[in-house]
């Protein structure tokens, strides 16, 4: 199962992917935090697949919620610019 993370203000401040679940659109993803994020990194680990701001600064006040990854894009911006380094958004297909 794919999941959105999240910092204690409920924005979007990454993703972790199942390897196992995900194809093409790990570019619906990466398209997503280029307009999301000034920065990020990405890695792979333990079949996962992780896309994380940098700007988190500590990982332990984050949070999880289930992401959808069907027809639609990863998570819908509700709130534009503000110059955050996260985007305001609800994971899709719960």
């Amino acid at each position: 199962m794919h999941h959105c993370l999240q910092d204690a203000r409920n924005q979007v401040v990454g993703f972790a992917l199942d390897t196992d679940e995900l194809g093409h659109e790990i570019y619906r993803v990466l398209d997503w935090a280029d307009a999301h994020f000034p920065s990020y990194t990405v890695d792979q680990t333990d079949g996962r697949v992780y896309i994380r701001s940098d700007a988190i600064e500590d990982a332990s006040d984050l949070h999880t919620e289930p992401l959808s990854l069907d027809d639609r894009a990863p998570a819908a911006d509700r709130r534009r610019g503000g110059g955050e380094d996260g985007g305001e958004a609800e994971p899709v297909g719960l």
